[in-house]
């Protein structure tokens, strides 16, 4: 099992036990915690979705900086229990997960999503930002990170973006609808 530590807000300096599987790659500590300088002055109250859930530690870096819920969706079964089972030992219980292949079958709007795609499949990274359109409520953020620099995501515009180590972050605002 792998374990990464939560950095700060209510949880600040839990572990989170994680499976140790090759398809998982938690967020970065410095990753994780420039993330959440980002969305610290926004985060309050916030409904979130954290897709390619992985090890669940955006998530539960979310929850601690005061996000009112977290929605996980990772392909893995295995993934959404551990995330679950972490979730109920902590104590948290705003976080939820749902084992699902995404872009598949999802519903409800969400004030902050949070992206982190596998690497080596940057088609999959271009099929979610399609459906991202029908999740994000206008104004919005959404949370990317990737193995190349996003420069023009149509609908959003971007906020900030950052190379940590071989880790593009990228936050985009979903901008309003043409009429």
């Amino acid at each position: 099992m792998g374990k990464v530590v939560i950095h700060g807000g209510k949880h600040a300096n839990r572990r989170i036990v994680f499976r140790d599987d090759t398809d998982i790659r938690p967020s970065g500590s410095r990753v994780r915690e420039t993330l959440m300088n980002w969305l610290r002055p926004h985060i309050q109250d916030l409904d979130c979705l954290d897709i390619f859930s992985g090890s669940g530690v955006l998530a539960f870096e979310a929850m601690s900086q005061g996000a009112r819920s977290v929605m996980c969706i990772d392909h893995n079964a295995q993934n959404c229990q551990q995330i679950m089972h972490e979730a109920e030992r902590i104590g948290e219980t705003g976080i939820s997960a749902q084992c699902i292949t995404f872009p598949g079958e999802l519903s409800g709007t969400y004030d902050l999503v949070l992206m982190d795609p596998p690497f080596d499949q940057p088609a999959l990274l271009h099929l979610s930002l399609q459906k991202m359109m029908g999740l994000l409520k206008i104004g919005g953020l959404l949370y990317i990170e990737s193995s190349m620099q996003l420069e023009v995501i149509t609908g959003y515009a971007p906020v900030k973006i950052k190379k940590v180590g071989r880790v593009w972050m990228s936050l985009w605002c979903r901008e309003q609808e043409n009429e």
